[in-house]
């Protein structure tokens, strides 16, 4: 495919534009699932499923695993003076620095004249790690992904519409070639409750839409947890839970775990040529619960990942510790064959872009070969692709 790498091309597949689902099934456990049994049960052959019959298909002493971070509005739209409107993501709080080099921050070409958050029109590097612990973030600086950002004058003031609220640009560059964005209020701000007022939940730009009302709804998990850790990107595959499921999970004898990982570039961005060669990703905070620490090192069943995002932050912690470390972390990793995944024995996972790190990390675990053997089957039976659409449940 045109523009991808040579490992990239490795994953890639041809996919009908009407199969990305541009919008959520209906009811949330109703998307397909995909099943795939271990490799070990021979002559047993994928089944197509449907999500609400999950707990039909896990064992009692099964172990979920989720990520339970919270969605936050942040897509917002600002006017120049002139009129010129202007798109902004917000993707954490970052107080530029001249001690701090320009690779701890998301960048973009400088010679681009408008960067998109689409896959061929940026290469960007890591935010700043940990700067969106601190949670008053009034007056905070944010770093930013910004569309047509090379057209803004340095220092400029950008302004929010309907409030009125003030935002001043500031732009660093190492040379020609990187730059980040920042934006900061210009007066103090509770930034939480100003995304919820005036922000659009970020739902990706391959919707080829705007933000609907139901989007609030239907581009969070119900499990999303309380407004730390918070995320710039959906964790998709915890999408398709209600509170019906999992309360029949928990009779069957499932035992769910959470862990907090803030979804932001390391998740959604495109690679880069940065990426393959450093091998690591940019960087993503997440938190481990001494509870799911302590179940995960005596499970007494399978572990199971809800989602990429999940696995990342479990892989990570128990290759960086030997085994499962309750606390606050930051991992760069990036996973792909011939990496093995030692952390978890199942996985759900949404149909993910070609050539993505997803996939890579879903054929980390599950094997490159089989996971694209099961692309295409999924193709021919007319699943839905990417974040609104359908699910695997794929075990080792």
């Amino acid at each position: 495919m045109k523009g991808l790498s040579e490992i990239q091309r490795e994953y890639s597949f041809d996919l009908p534009d009407e199969l990305i689902a541009r919008h959520p099934a209906q009811f949330r456990d109703h998307s397909r699932l995909m099943l795939i049994q271990p490799e070990s049960a021979p002559g047993v052959e994928l089944q197509h499923r449907q999500f609400f019959e999950l707990d039909q298909l896990l064992e009692p002493d099964d172990i979920l695993v989720w990520n339970d971070t919270l969605v936050e509005p942040r897509r917002i739209l600002l006017n120049r003076k002139s009129g010129a409107r202007i798109e902004a993501l917000f993707l954490e709080p970052a107080e530029p620095s001249g001690s701090q080099t320009l690779d701890k921050y998301p960048t973009v070409p400088g010679k681009e004249s408008s960067a998109e958050f689409t896959a061929d029109s940026t290469e960007r590097r890591d935010p700043i790690p940990h700067a969106a612990e601190r949670m008053g973030q009034e007056g905070k600086t944010w770093n930013c992904l910004i569309r047509n950002a090379a057209r803004i004058k340095q220092n400029e003031v950008l302004i929010e519409p309907v409030s009125g609220m003030g935002f001043r640009f500031f732009r660093q560059t190492q040379n020609q070639d990187q730059q980040a964005f920042f934006l900061s209020p210009v007066t103090n701000l509770d930034m939480h409750s100003f995304f919820l007022k005036h922000g659009q939940m970020p739902i990706p730009p391959y919707l080829g839409r705007e933000e609907q009302e139901s989007d609030r709804n239907r581009y969070q998990t119900v499990f999303s947890g309380s407004p730390t850790l918070t995320s710039a990107a959906a964790p998709t595959a915890g999408l398709h839970f209600t509170a019906e499921l999992i309360q029949r999970l928990e009779s069957r004898g499932v035992r769910i775990a959470s862990v907090r990982l803030a979804v932001g570039l390391g998740t959604f961005a495109p690679l880069s040529e940065e990426n393959l060669k450093r091998k690591q990703l940019h960087a993503e905070r997440f938190s481990m619960p001494a509870g799911t620490a302590e179940l995960l090192n005596n499970p007494g069943g399978r572990i199971i990942a809800v989602g990429t995002t999940t696995l990342r932050a479990l892989e990570s912690n128990i290759r960086d510790h030997g085994s499962f470390i309750p606390g606050d972390f930051e991992t760069r990793a990036f996973f792909h064959p011939p990496d093995r995944i030692q952390s978890i024995q199942g996985l759900i996972t949404n149909f993910h872009l070609p050539g993505s790190s997803l996939l890579m990390l879903v054929a980390a675990f599950a094997g490159r070969d089989r996971i694209l053997q099961a692309y295409l089957r999924a193709i021919e039976n007319r699943y839905r692709f990417y974040s609104y659409g359908d699910a695997m449940l794929v075990f080792a």
